[in-house]
């Protein structure tokens, strides 16, 4: 290759790479949020080491994570998508549940100053993926997702896509009130159950 072409194909690769990911910007922006079978579906989340964001150098396990059932959103201050999710992530916190964030490809310091000027509805346990490789075990496919989590940890829901108030009213409340509800209070099939009300 001269020294011609090897000149034009450097300054098209940044042009080629900024089309691919304004085109799978333009997609997943347009896409519908939906519910979709999670390859991770009743299963136990991936065990993982992370850094805390709000506590750089604290390492955070799956020890750390609540007792009880919780939301696992996967977001980034870079993702448009997240910040159109975000008013109504802060209503649910302020509801009081409880909200884990993964914080995925992200700048921390950056992240950081996003949630101090929209506001933070995460619990202080907010894991820092900069790599992006838990994301990867939990078959993240884009940002936002969500997952919704049983205090047994398992996955009963995967969310792709910002969560809307019917979604969240109609799908994902209904999900997170049976898991909040005990096993008293579950038939004796809770597996059958569970995929009527978490489907």
């Amino acid at each position: 290759m001269n020294s011609d072409s090897l000149k034009k194909a450097l300054w098209l690769t940044p042009l080629v790479l900024f089309v691919v990911l304004g085109i799978l910007l333009y997609n997943r922006l347009g896409a519908e949020t939906q519910i979709i079978p999670s390859q991770l579906d009743r299963e136990l989340l991936p065990d993982f080491s992370l850094e805390n964001l709000n506590k750089p150098g604290e390492l955070l396990s799956a020890e750390d994570l609540p007792k009880g059932p919780f939301l696992l959103n996967v977001w980034a201050s870079w993702c448009p998508t997240c910040r159109i999710e975000h008013d109504l992530l802060m209503d649910l916190s302020a509801k009081g549940v409880r909200i884990v964030g993964v914080d995925f490809q992200d700048d921390a310091d950056t992240a950081r100053a996003y949630l101090s000027d929209a506001g933070d509805p995460y619990l202080s346990e907010h894991l820092s993926d900069p790599q992006g490789l838990y994301a990867v075990e939990l078959g993240l496919t884009g940002t936002p997702e969500t997952y919704v989590i049983g205090s047994d940890r398992r996955v009963y829901q995967h969310i792709v896509g910002a969560i809307d108030p019917v979604m969240w009213e109609q799908r994902i409340e209904p999900c997170l009130n049976w898991l909040d509800g005990g096993q008293a209070q579950r038939d004796t099939d809770p597996a059958a159950q569970a995929e009527e009300i978490c489907l």
